[in-house]
């Protein structure tokens, strides 16, 4: 196929999912994120601490309650 690339511009960890949701209509958002300083994002040997991954769990559950009330 000869066609001109269709470029949709995105932020980092966002996938393709706002033009997607834009297109139908629906609400879309990001989860709660989970790290520290030293977790080496991206590196062979990234890491979490325990207690800041059941946070972020935590954090996620709110939002998706806070979410749903709207």
């Amino acid at each position: 196929m000869n066609q001109e690339p269709h470029i949709k511009p995105t932020m980092a960890g966002t996938r393709p999912l706002y033009p997607v949701a834009a297109a139908i209509g629906t609400p879309v958002t990001s989860g709660c994120g989970t790290g520290y300083q030293g977790s080496l994002v991206h590196a062979p040997n990234e890491n979490i601490r325990m207690a800041d991954y059941w946070s972020a769990m935590r954090c996620m559950g709110a939002f998706i309650q806070a979410f749903a009330e709207m």
